[in-house]
């Protein structure tokens, strides 16, 4: 299969949906946010505020590492993404 035909069947109706951005929550995350919060709701009912405080900000710094692991990875599938355009577009591979 050409790189021209594996394009255009990405593009077309059939896989749009591929590459469309729909947020979804399995049923393992439901439950491990879940979790978090029963632990969070144990833990400032039973630690001094001054020690809740600092499981907050540890809880904040960990979101501000995912989201920096996550642009990362965003940005290293956009480039591996826009590579592999060129390619097509280019014709490298494209079966003779």
């Amino acid at each position: 299969m050409n790189m021209n035909k594996i394009l255009s069947q990405f593009l077309s109706e059939k896989r749009q949906s591929y590459w469309e951005f729909h947020a979804q929550s399995t049923a393992e995350q439901i439950a491990a946010n879940d979790k978090i919060d029963a632990e969070m709701k144990f833990f400032s009912s039973t630690m001094s505020a001054e020690d809740y405080k600092r499981l907050e900000s540890v809880e904040s710094l960990h979101d501000d590492i995912t989201e920096i692991t996550n642009i990362g990875t965003f940005n290293y599938a956009f480039r591996l993404g826009a590579l592999f355009m060129c390619a097509v577009f280019m014709g490298e591979g494209a079966e003779q």
